[in-house]
């Protein structure tokens, strides 16, 4: 799809974000690794076997990726601080 390319690079937020793409989607896989790398502190998973509706294409994989994700020693730590890091 021509019209995502000519989207402006995202605001992205400054906690751990989970990027989730499916292998056979919509969306440009150039675009993706054009834009992933300036989202500060993210993670990029690509699913597999799927296409746009990935999580109902494999919802138990992609339900591992998130609670890993979301219980890496590091990410617990970053939720239990504030915007200013402290604790």
């Amino acid at each position: 799809m021509a019209y995502l390319t000519l989207l402006p690079p995202p605001s992205w937020p400054s906690s751990p974000t989970l990027l989730m793409f499916a292998d056979d989607d919509e969306v440009e896989f150039d675009h993706i690794r054009r834009h992933a790398p300036s989202a500060p502190d993210a993670q990029l998973a690509i699913v597999p076997d799927t296409g746009h509706g990935l999580l109902a294409d494999k919802p138990g994989l992609c339900s591992t990726m998130i609670i890993e994700f979301l219980t890496e020693p590091r990410r617990a730590a970053d939720t239990c601080r504030g915007d200013s890091g402290e604790r």
